[in-house]
């Protein structure tokens, strides 16, 4: 077969000689040479012409008839001639070919990812092996993660907050895609001209949540005055929390109930370690009991005021969803607020 034929099929960006072909066992093997003139460095990328030996890679490619196809390839190691560089001695690189120290050209591995994709590692071994591209289910299931990600689409509801470069001096600016939950961008400050920027190359966005910064509020509002604004759930929770503490320590203070008498320890006695059992027995013995009589009125407000923080914690968490609830339980109304103003357990 004419051999000018032959390098037709090659990727055009690989200046390759093909000088021979051969038929070992089942396999076809094709043995080529570069004819690259100057090949740039890949760290300073000054082109080089000086040669100073040449090493062989071996590639599987795409089967021809039902045989495996074998490449070997004959590359140039090049010597940079840039002083400043710390690169000495490189090898030249096969683009559009195959990727740096291995062994399947890219068509196949591709290949081998398509497979993957559709029947995934061990029936994509079997049908790659009936393909003549034999592999294993460990490389099928590699080609499948390394896989390019396809871009993503605009996004259209954002949500807009701060985030803390070194806390409690440092903050900057977070932009989070709510429809695919992933990080768009960072910026390094709060102050929302670099915001103002992101939403007039962004068109497309529809709904924005935000906190009550007003820098915020006046970025959207001058960079995009028709689009929603919306404050998130969290800081409308804890506005209502702090708004319902407010009510509640101002018009329903309760009386100050009697002083409980301490209890008091005998430091005569050698200290001994207290097992569970002493403790437990010490709390359903010596248990403060408050002392003089219980004020009837009192009593009655302080449970109103515990029956109501109860009802509104319970309503706040109930609102929030099942995988939000823990993080958020120690976050709205506080038990401990309700236990420092009453006696009722």
């Amino acid at each position: 077969m004419n051999a000018s034929l032959l390098e037709s099929f090659l990727p055009p960006d690989v200046k390759l000689s093909i000088d021979h072909v051969a038929l070992e066992g089942n396999d076809i093997v094709v043995e080529a040479d570069t004819r690259s003139g100057s090949v740039p460095c890949p760290r300073c990328r000054h082109r080089s012409t000086t040669l100073q030996s040449r090493y062989r890679q071996h590639l599987r490619d795409h089967p021809c008839r039902g045989r495996p196809l074998r490449l070997t390839l004959s590359a140039g190691k090049f010597i940079c001639s840039n002083a400043r560089c710390g690169q000495r001695i490189f090898c030249e690189r096969l683009s559009g070919l195959a990727k740096l120290r291995a062994c399947t050209s890219l068509d196949l591995a591709e290949s081998h990812r398509s497979i993957g994709l559709a029947l995934g590692g061990e029936a994509g071994e079997r049908l790659a092996a009936a393909l003549s591209v034999p592999t294993s289910p460990d490389t099928i299931l590699r080609r499948v993660k390394t896989a390019p990600a396809a871009p993503p689409p605009p996004p259209r509801s954002v949500g807009i907050d701060d985030w803390a470069c070194r806390k409690g001096q440092t903050y900057g600016t977070i932009l989070v895609d709510l429809e695919r939950r992933t990080v768009i961008d960072l910026h390094l400050s709060r102050d929302g001209e670099a915001l103002k920027k992101w939403l007039a190359a962004n068109p497309q966005v529809e709904v924005v949540t935000r906190d009550r910064w007003s820098a915020y509020i006046e970025a959207i509002s001058a960079a995009e005055p028709q689009t929603q604004q919306v404050a998130d759930r969290f800081h409308l929770i804890r506005n209502l929390r702090d708004a319902v503490e407010k009510l509640l320590r101002t018009t329903l203070q309760p009386s100050v109930m009697p002083a409980t008498r301490p209890m008091r320890r005998n430091r005569t006695r050698p200290r001994r370690r207290r097992t569970r059992l002493h403790i437990r027995r010490l709390r359903t013995s010596y248990s403060p009991r408050p002392s003089g009589r219980v004020d009837p009125a009192g009593f009655e407000s302080k449970w109103k005021l515990w029956s109501l923080m109860r009802t509104i914690n319970d309503v706040l968490i109930g609102c929030l969803p099942r995988e939000e609830k823990s993080e958020f339980e120690d976050r709205v109304i506080p038990y401990r607020f309700c236990r420092a103003n009453s006696r009722i357990p």
